[in-house]
């Protein structure tokens, strides 16, 4: 247990260190980083994503119109960071006799007034967001709604159910106005935890972290951005000062 939380614990250290390497963009430029992310911007060219590695996705249809597709793609798009793990927004329609899967799973979300706000149907890899009873007369609370619905209906599908922490989104809620008690639709610990342990189930495969150096060793790494990152391609992509040079041995005949 200890390793699998240690594991969690360094993804989101790691997803720190990339926000604090993002700052280079800013004014202040390197100043603003942390102490850590300056050591490793220095000596390793900082963190980059590796997504060869990255396997299936997660799929929101959008079925409705109501709600923002905006919306849509910030929940997915906070989902994937945290858990490195694809999330597309699509359109798309919903039919509950036969839905059509995009990506290794679907989250449609639709607006019907005859359905509750969540199904979840994981063995067969689909689930519905009703955003009929979600709205409210502030486009604020509306949004706020439809994203914690969402993410919950992600983390459902993929097993991660339930939290320590009670200000979670995935506390029990019986009415869609109790979802306004969650602060946002940010997950903790227990709960990436859990889905992490269920990816493989869905065909899903996260993509991995690794340094700039690492990358180009290994021959892959993107065009620098930064001098740091300069200074390291240019030690792996650097011309031989001297041309090579074979001698001939007439005993060997070469």
């Amino acid at each position: 247990m200890k390793r699998v939380v240690f594991a969690i614990v360094g993804t989101l250290a790691i997803n720190v260190a990339l926000a604090d390497e993002a700052q280079l963009s800013s004014p202040q430029g390197e100043q603003e980083l942390s102490p850590r992310a300056k050591v490793m911007l220095k000596h390793f060219g900082g963190f980059i994503e590796d997504k060869r590695a990255q396997k299936g996705s997660v799929a929101i249809v959008n079925a409705q119109a109501s709600a923002k597709s905006e919306w849509l793609a910030e929940a997915g798009e906070t989902f994937a960071k945290d858990l490195m793990v694809a999330v597309n927004v699509v359109p798309g329609t919903f039919d509950m006799a036969k839905p059509s899967i995009a990506g290794s799973v679907s989250i449609f979300v639709v607006e019907d007034t005859t359905l509750p706000i969540s199904l979840i149907a994981p063995e067969a890899r689909w689930a519905v967001v009703n955003i009929a009873s979600l709205k409210s007369s502030s486009e604020a609370f509306f949004k706020a709604r439809v994203m914690k619905a969402v993410t919950r209906a992600m983390v459902m599908l993929l097993g991660g159910a339930d939290s320590q922490y009670p200000m979670c989104i995935m506390g029990s809620i019986g009415k869609a106005s109790d979802l306004d008690k969650y602060p946002d639709s940010r997950l903790p610990v227990d709960v990436l935890d859990r889905v992490q342990k269920n990816l493989g189930v869905a065909g899903i495969s996260p993509y991995k972290i690794t340094t700039y150096r690492k990358a180009c060793e290994e021959g892959w790494a993107p065009a620098p951005t930064n001098e740091y990152q300069q200074v390291i391609w240019d030690s792996y992509h650097a011309k031989p000062t001297e041309p090579m040079k074979i001698k001939f041995d007439p005993a060997k005949g070469e």
